[in-house]
């Protein structure tokens, strides 16, 4: 399949395009999850995996997607912010808090989710932090800066 790009678009309406596109993606996310939650009310909880093959979705999304609509009730969801926003906050107690505040500092989602690490006592990244790498005096091989003593042999000692 051949992508045929415009040569003559602007930076304007590549925005605007984009905007509509990413909209277009949370309000089908959002419409998806409030159907779900309507479908499995009516027709009961054990429906929503055939629900999920009849209309061609991965269950575990549509399950995704109703857990979001069922923390955010349409009332509350901000329209400025993405449904992944609404994701990573849903199962919080503290979620509409969170939102406003993510709404009122324009956070993106990583920095909403730094943020809540944050928060939350965690620290940024949840990556370890790396040893040094020092080298032997005695073997000239590397070691871990952690290890107090090298455990390396002269070659006069062995």
């Amino acid at each position: 399949m051949e992508y045929h790009i415009k040569a003559h678009i602007s930076w304007e309406e590549a925005v605007s395009r984009g905007m509509e596109l990413r909209e277009a993606k949370d309000n089908s996310q959002w419409e998806l999850g409030d159907l779900s939650l309507e479908v499995n009310s009516v027709y009961g909880q054990d429906s929503l995996g055939k629900f999920a093959n009849d209309i061609l979705i991965n269950k575990k999304s549509l399950q995704q997607y109703r857990r979001v609509s069922a923390a955010f009730p349409p009332e509350t969801r901000s329209k400025y912010l993405s449904h992944r926003h609404h994701l990573i906050l849903a199962p919080r107690k503290d979620r509409f808090e969170w939102l406003q505040k993510a709404h009122d500092s324009n956070l993106t989602v990583t920095q909403l989710e730094r943020e809540l690490v944050i928060a939350d006592g965690g620290t940024p990244n949840n990556k370890e932090e790396l040893p040094q790498i020092t080298r032997c005096e005695t073997c000239d091989n590397y070691r871990l800066e952690t290890d107090k003593v090298c455990h390396c042999y002269k070659l006069g000692d062995i």
